[in-house]
């Protein structure tokens, strides 16, 4: 007659600080196969052990032939996963502080996503001829102000290119833009060092045709690029009681909306709902998993000298309007507009009952 022989082992006890559980070793004897065996082990094992959840049961089949070896994992999740009372509200609650240990129910993934863009944040212009000027003694006497040797500036220098090419370590090498000449300093697009660092080796290439950092100009288009950028995503895992009609068009309602207001430690506008998987865990509780994609906003995204965007929130989609205007004897792209367009709804995050 099939049984089921029970070993208790008081060594397979296993306690931390986010994870307790529990194994319990059966032999199972007389069984036709491993599928009438999980059914007896189901039968006759409990959901819950010890305050414990059964979270796993592997089978394997002995030689022998008519025996089986069972292992029953009993687990339970840390206290603030608990079941709460039915229906799920916001008992669940957000990170404390940016700073405290996420621990278990988390799930991050940060990682580069390629994106294509047509605007460089800076971009140097390197024309046919000799280099204008250059030196080896640039001097940063204030935050985007520098000081070159070797040529005295003048107005006719505002707009042109210049390239940071060697010095002490504390200088960042690559090209600088010219935005406003006053005495013997020029102001730069952004600043090459820190104040008060000189040593700095440069040059100033023969001019260019100017396409306000677009990148990539054709006469009749902006190809651009494609890079790198971040992309983080996370998922919140919770246990409730409770999976209703009610509670699956509340989600339904918030799947495709950011966040109206701060949400774990996130600005608004910068979290989007991607929606969650529910699964039934035992006769008292739901395991759901919550998915949520960042992008930070932007403040004072610059186009143009001329076009800045005061805010783009993460998930708004910024795009450039340009026309075709004649420059150095060639028809090219210059950008007149910028636009933010809005393509997600809002939503009260608070509804998914995981707090804020």
């Amino acid at each position: 007659m099939p049984h089921l022989l029970f070993k208790i082992n008081p060594d397979e006890l296993s306690l931390s600080y986010n994870r307790t559980s529990y194994r319990i070793n059966v032999h199972a004897i007389d069984y036709p196969d491993a599928i009438s065996v999980a059914n007896a082990v189901y039968a006759y094992t409990p959901p819950i052990f010890l305050g414990l959840t059964r979270s796993d049961v592997a089978i394997r089949a002995n030689e022998d032939g008519r025996t089986y070896d069972v292992s029953i994992t009993y687990s339970a999740e840390p206290s603030d996963e608990a079941v709460d009372a039915s229906p799920p509200s916001s008992t669940k609650s957000a990170p404390a502080t940016d700073t405290v240990d996420l621990s278990f129910g988390y799930s991050i993934s940060a990682e580069a996503q390629q994106i294509h863009v047509t605007s460089a944040i800076s971009q140097g212009r390197v024309g046919v001829g000799n280099a204008t000027a250059s030196g080896t003694n640039l001097q940063c006497v204030a935050t985007f102000e520098v000081i070159p040797d070797g040529i005295v500036p003048n107005p006719t220098h505002v707009g042109r290119t210049i390239f940071v090419t060697g010095g002490p370590a504390a200088w960042t090498y690559g090209p600088y833009r010219i935005v406003v000449q006053y005495g013997a300093r020029w102001v730069l697009d952004r600043s090459p060092a820190p104040v008060g660092t000189s040593g700095g080796v440069w040059t100033m290439p023969a001019d260019a045709p100017d396409f306000e950092n677009a990148i990539n100009v054709s006469e009749d288009s902006i190809e651009g690029c494609d890079i790198a950028a971040p992309s983080l995503s996370f998922e919140r895992r919770i246990t409730i009681p409770v999976v209703n009609v009610a509670y699956i068009q509340t989600v339904m309602s918030l799947i495709g909306k950011v966040n109206r207001k701060k949400f774990y430690h996130f600005e608004p506008g910068e979290v989007l709902y991607l929606g969650c998987v529910a699964d039934k865990e035992n006769a008292s509780a739901w395991k759901v998993t919550h998915k949520f994609r960042v992008e930070r906003n932007q403040r004072n995204v610059r186009i143009t000298k001329d076009i800045t965007v005061p805010l783009k929130r993460g998930h708004d989609y910024l795009w450039v309007k340009y026309r075709p205007v004649t420059r150095w004897g060639m028809v090219v792209q210059e950008p007149v507009a910028a636009y933010v367009s809005v393509v997600y709804e809002e939503g009260d995050f608070s509804l998914l009952g995981i707090g804020t």
